[in-house]
């Protein structure tokens, strides 16, 4: 086999790669040569605060996979959900997404008996719902009371309409997804403001949304692996619309960025030793666990 004939589909990737660390490291180098006192001042309570609101995120994202294995009459139990939630938070954070999600896809192909076309699908259904929830927290900002009751009624509205007339896949799923889709908003929006408020900044719930709104679009996208450096330069740029400095907006990034790293790596080391001191907590692979095997 030539061995030269892999590496220059890899390129793409690594590129994307690259780029994203000199990003997120410019625009890191860049907040803290202009607030060069933030880091030293953070109010460490707070993002204790910020790193309990992400654990409740991965709780969220676990119920995710949780709804879509439901949707497929399968018996998920607990360990691979929660594993395949933390895997995913820090393989999309470190590597190319394609990368992370073909090994997400597998791993979860192999402990249950969905396909990855039927996740890719569920998937995609999800973002939608997120993008929905980020225009209703759009028009909650931007529109009078009214407009955004009727917003939400309009959302809510529709999604017991597909649920009740399936013309969508997962439609069924819908009120469960909406839900989740509402809470992972509310845990950026959480996490954010708390971050902020670690580093002194005196700021409401309402304001702080605007970065949650950012925030939530973004992830949708895959710009670079974990979206590293794109984060902070949207952050910096919402800043100045709330009268912060790009800097804050950066800094609060970058920082959003290593908790939930941060928080998701001890999550799935305190998952891996449990696993070895309980081993039925971790269910065999479908192959493993055929007749005969």
């Amino acid at each position: 086999m030539d061995r030269n004939v892999n590496p220059p589909a890899n390129w793409p990737g690594r590129l994307r790669l690259a780029l994203g660390y000199l990003l997120f490291a410019a625009a890191v180098v860049y907040a803290l040569r202009r607030s060069p006192d933030s880091l030293a001042s953070l109010q460490w309570g707070w993002l204790v605060a910020a790193a309990g609101v992400m654990v409740a995120m991965l709780v969220l994202q676990m119920a995710q996979v949780v709804v879509f294995l439901r949707c497929h009459a399968v018996r998920n139990g607990r360990y691979w959900p929660l594993m395949f939630a933390v895997k995913k938070g820090i393989l999309n954070s470190v590597l190319p997404a394609r990368t992370g999600t073909l090994v997400l896809m597998y791993m979860l192909t192999r402990y249950y008996p969905v396909t990855w076309r039927q996740y890719l699908t569920f998937g995609i259904v999800a973002a939608v719902v997120s993008l929905a929830v980020s225009a209703v927290a759009l028009a909650w900002l931007l529109t009078p009371p009214v407009a955004f009751i009727g917003g939400v009624s309009a959302l809510v509205g529709g999604v017991y309409l597909m649920r009740r007339f399936p013309v969508v896949p997962y439609a069924r799923a819908l009120p469960q997804i909406l839900l989740i889709g509402f809470g992972l908003y509310g845990t950026m929006l959480l996490a954010f403001w708390c971050i902020l408020r670690a580093m002194g900044v005196q700021i409401g719930l309402r304001d702080a949304s605007y970065f949650a709104v950012a925030l939530n679009i973004l992830s949708q996208l895959s710009i670079t692996p974990g979206n590293m450096g794109v984060r902070e330069l949207l952050m910096g740029a919402v800043a100045p619309y709330l009268t912060l400095s790009a800097a804050t907006g950066i800094l609060a990034g970058g920082i959003f960025h290593v908790i939930r790293t941060v928080v998701y790596a001890v999550c799935l080391g305190s998952l891996e030793v449990l696993a070895l001191r309980y081993p039925t907590l971790k269910p065999k692979a479908l192959e493993d666990s055929a007749p005969g095997a």
